[in-house]
């Protein structure tokens, strides 16, 4: 992710001198190809972090030009490792594709007790709705899919899931309680059930 990149032209843009309300318009009018990446020339998506500021970010998850990194190359070794510790064969980079035509391919897939099942490795940050759409794509060809990624963006990602839930069953208003506050559950279940208070002691 970047902050600038190239317009097709040759002309340099910032994200951080465009408005928000310029930036969600670009979001959608902008065509493939439009703005391009400074380190290597690939189509560039515009983007807005959970903290609301614009970026630019490769098409794919990372740079065409980069190698495949130390830590995704030893995650997807680790994880083979471990389901071959299992007796399970894993293969890496399998291609697939939902019935819709939506194509993928998995770091790692294999198959167990009729359950066809994907890790993903994310180092970089990738927004949520990207998460939902490799999932959704997953799920409609039938297959499971877990994601491990680094600290920071569990991080990241959890607070973006929460702001998501926050709003689609909430309206953007928190619940009494709060999510995930650590409500003293034992109290509640003596103050509405008569036998839940004989437990609850």
């Amino acid at each position: 992710m970047t902050q600038s990149a190239w317009t097709r032209d040759g002309r340099p843009v910032d994200a951080a001198t465009i408005s928000s309300a310029e930036w969600d318009l670009l979001k959608q009018t902008a065509l493939l190809g439009e703005f391009m990446m400074p380190c290597c020339k690939a189509p560039a998506v515009l983007k807005t972090s959970v903290n609301g500021l614009p970026f630019f970010a490769h098409l794919s998850d990372e740079c065409a030009t980069a190698p495949e990194t130390k830590w995704h190359k030893g995650g997807k070794a680790a994880v083979l490792a471990a389901l071959d510790g299992m007796g399970i064969m894993g293969r890496e980079e399998v291609p697939g594709s939902s019935s819709s035509g939506g194509k993928w391919e998995a770091d790692v897939l294999f198959s167990v007790h009729g359950r066809t099942i994907v890790i993903e490795l994310q180092r970089s940050y990738q927004h949520l709705r990207d998460f939902i759409r490799r999932q959704e794509r997953y799920a409609a060809s039938s297959v499971e899919c877990y994601w491990l990624v680094r600290a920071e963006a569990f991080i990241t990602l959890g607070k973006a899931t929460t702001r998501l839930l926050l709003k689609r069953d909430y309206g953007n208003v928190f619940p009494p309680g709060g999510i995930g506050t650590g409500v003293d559950i034992a109290k509640e279940v003596r103050k509405t059930c008569p036998i839940g208070r004989k437990i609850a002691k």
